[in-house]
């Protein structure tokens, strides 16, 4: 159920932080598995890119130097495990119940973010095409990512939908 895969999620999480630590500073084979949700399983080079990135982002947004002690106090390390593993379990969730979002959503999706838009308020593709470049993404990743967020929200909507418990 719903409830027993986020508990083995946050259980995992926990056990399961003590040993990125040993890989992020190198120990791990790269195609190892460092967290496992449901049928998924995360890679130490999927999580080690995504600490990167974290670490990457913050540092050009801080403008100073983040080690890893720093992050570990601040609970990056634990935060990229938690967004993982989230995602993981909702990502199965809408697999289950067979969730999908219609191109047309998704662009819907795509021409409302702010960051796209020109002075007109209008989706300005140079402006995409910018944020591709400087995120390193492909036009298909953020399609999937997009994909991914709006069933999400679907899936998170409908189950807060409900005042009261089905009796």
């Amino acid at each position: 159920t719903w409830v027993g895969v986020i508990l083995a999620g946050f259980m995992m999480l926990l056990f399961g932080v003590w040993g990125l630590e040993d890989f992020i500073r190198g120990g791990f084979n790269q195609a190892s598995t460092v967290i496992s949700v449901g049928n998924e399983k995360i890679t130490a080079r999927e999580f080690q890119t995504a600490y990167q990135n974290t670490i990457t982002r913050l540092q050009q947004q801080t403008k100073r130097t983040i080690d890893y002690a720093t992050a570990k106090r601040a609970g990056i390390v634990r935060q990229i495990a938690l967004e993982f593993i989230q995602t993981s379990i909702y990502r199965q969730e809408t697999a289950r119940l067979g969730l999908r979002v219609s191109d047309d959503v998704i662009k819907k999706e795509l021409y409302a973010i702010r960051t796209f838009q020109g002075p007109t308020g209008n989706f300005d593709r140079s402006r995409f095409l910018l944020y591709l470049q400087q995120a390193q993404m492909t036009q298909n990743q953020v399609f999937a990512d997009l994909a991914q967020q709006t069933a999400r929200r679907f899936l998170l909507t409908s189950v807060g939908n409900f005042d009261t418990a089905p009796k």
